[in-house]
């Protein structure tokens, strides 16, 4: 692997919610994942809604600084700028613009969804009545698998919107 794989890979990114009790952490080139600041946040929450928007908007700004850092490591390291300009054909536009629009879900159990579009707008729903019944531990992990099969589901959709338009199998880097 060279230096931008290497640099790329050592890349971590924290991101705060609004309310600064739930953090998202993606270290290198993998998927968030979501904790509380406190321990005892969770006992905050009085209603699913403020709780799922609070992750949302979390994820969101790890999104964000996550593509802002991918940019940086590739202006720096790679011979050729980042951008979405003109050199690119329009192939390549239609293929990028396919994998950012398209919608993926992933889900834990029946109480936790978690939805995106290109790994950057994201929607975390939780079941009414189920922050009652959910721990700390079990949200989080429920979120956290729900987080994992979304981006599950992206990678396999990038696999083949790659394919179909570059033809062949095409390695995805991770």
């Amino acid at each position: 692997m060279g230096q931008l794989g290497r640099h790329l890979n050592e890349m971590t990114i924290r991101a705060v919610s609004p309310d600064r009790r739930i953090r998202v952490l993606i270290r290198g080139r993998g998927q968030p994942t979501v904790s509380f600041a406190d321990p005892e946040a969770f006992a905050d929450y009085r209603d699913a809604e403020t709780l799922a928007s609070e992750v949302s908007a979390a994820l969101d700004r790890a999104s964000q600084g996550l593509e802002e850092g991918r940019r940086k490591v590739v202006d720096r390291f790679a011979r050729q700028p980042w951008s979405m300009g003109e050199h690119w054909n329009g192939d390549m536009r239609r293929m990028y613009q396919e994998i950012n629009d398209n919608p993926v879900e992933g889900f834990s159990g029946a109480n936790v969804r978690v939805a995106t579009r290109g790994l950057k707008r994201w929607r975390v729903r939780i079941r009414p009545g189920a922050l009652q019944t959910l721990t700390a531990q079990k949200f989080l992990s429920e979120v956290n698998i729900a987080i994992r099969l979304a981006n599950q589901q992206y990678f396999s959709t990038m696999r083949r919107v790659k394919s179909k338009t570059l033809g062949g199998t095409t390695p995805v880097l991770r």
